[in-house]
């Protein structure tokens, strides 16, 4: 089972909007945040959750490694390619 769960508005990292998302799949579920922020990096990082940052300049890319993203990509297509082989 998979599932995305999203932002309302306004839009704010929220580590218990992600505790909410871990706790309905358990434990034993697999996590992961992509996002192009350095505050959900922080948030999804008090929550023990890998983070792959997208950054689409130098600048987004200093502030996520900053952070401590995961990896950094610099555009979404190997991410989709990946989902849509699973």
């Amino acid at each position: 089972m998979s599932a995305v769960f999203g932002r309302s508005l306004p839009l704010r990292p929220d580590p218990e909007r992600l505790r909410l998302a871990q706790s309905r799949f358990g434990r034993t579920a697999a996590f992961l945040l992509i996002t192009s922020t350095a505050a959900e990096v922080t948030a999804a990082r008090r929550r023990g959750i890998p983070v792959i940052g997208y950054a689409g300049s130098p600048a987004v890319e200093r502030r996520l490694r900053k952070a401590g993203c995961d990896l950094i990509v610099d555009s979404l297509a190997p991410l989709l390619e990946a989902a849509r082989s699973l």
